[in-house]
């Protein structure tokens, strides 16, 4: 029974009678394992957490879910923070090579992904465009956004 229960995917097993003690160390055992692996699938910048595991941003209290092409948007933005990022690649990194898309489509996701983001879409401070090259994601300690 332990075997095939394993076998199918299970983690641990528990054998009746059990004691309520041993259940709960086998319980904490495993929440450690899984948070251990959880803090490397979250990615923290001023503001604004990426968590690669659920495909959502966090900004403050507040969970925002976006769509699996924003996110990879956003997620290449974030792990290029600070720097200009030109559409191409973006455009090359969501929809690849052998689309039928326009780099165009590029600008309504991120104009979808302000909206999400963003305070004012129309006048973004965290997704700016780079005109003729492409977009960037800054990044600003709390400092400097207090004195701005």
């Amino acid at each position: 029974m332990k075997i095939s229960a394993l076998s199918y995917g299970g983690d641990d097993y528990v054998t009746k009678p059990f004691s309520p003690g041993v259940l709960m160390a086998k319980i904490k055992a495993h929440l450690r394992r899984v948070s251990t692996g959880r803090k490397e699938q979250l990615l923290e910048l001023p503001g604004l957490t990426l968590d690669f595991y659920a495909q959502s941003v966090n900004m403050g209290s507040e969970t925002i879910f976006l769509s699996k092409k924003e996110f990879s948007l956003l997620s290449y933005m974030a792990q290029n923070v600070n720097r200009v990022v030109s559409v191409d690649a973006l455009f090359q990194l969501v929809w690849g090579m052998e689309s039928l898309e326009d780099t165009r489509t590029v600008a309504v996701h991120i104009s979808n992904l302000r909206k999400k983001i963003e305070a004012d879409p129309a006048n973004p401070e965290r997704i700016i465009t780079i005109r003729g090259t492409g977009y960037m994601l800054v990044a600003r300690s709390a400092a400097l956004l207090a004195r701005t």
